[in-house]
């Protein structure tokens, strides 16, 4: 019988960035090392956007995040992630590593 792959929060701490025009942080590292899923919620609605040490969060590219709305996302290769308020509304964001179980 096939079970689920369960997916467990890291040990780690996970990051919090505040947006504004645009804010771009590191990706937090998961305890057992990098991590490819990462939990993102923010408290207002806001654009994020993954990438190297240069990404940016823009209209135009990035992923619009709703308000306390847990969204999983799978990365491979990103280091940084950035964000960009929605409405002129800062909101925190908080990006959680996970760890396959």
């Amino acid at each position: 019988m096939n079970h689920p792959h369960a997916i467990q929060v890291s040990k780690a701490t996970s990051k919090g960035i505040i947006t504004g025009s645009t804010a771009t942080v590191t990706l937090p590292t998961a305890a057992h090392g990098d991590s490819r899923y990462f939990l993102v919620v923010a408290e207002e609605p806001c654009y994020v956007n993954f990438g190297d040490s240069t990404v940016t969060a823009v209209l135009t590219s990035a992923i619009l995040i709703p308000a306390n709305y847990p969204m999983l996302f799978m990365l491979a290769g990103d280091t940084h992630v950035a964000t960009l308020e929605f409405n002129n509304n800062a909101a925190n964001v908080t990006i959680t590593p996970l760890e396959n179980g």
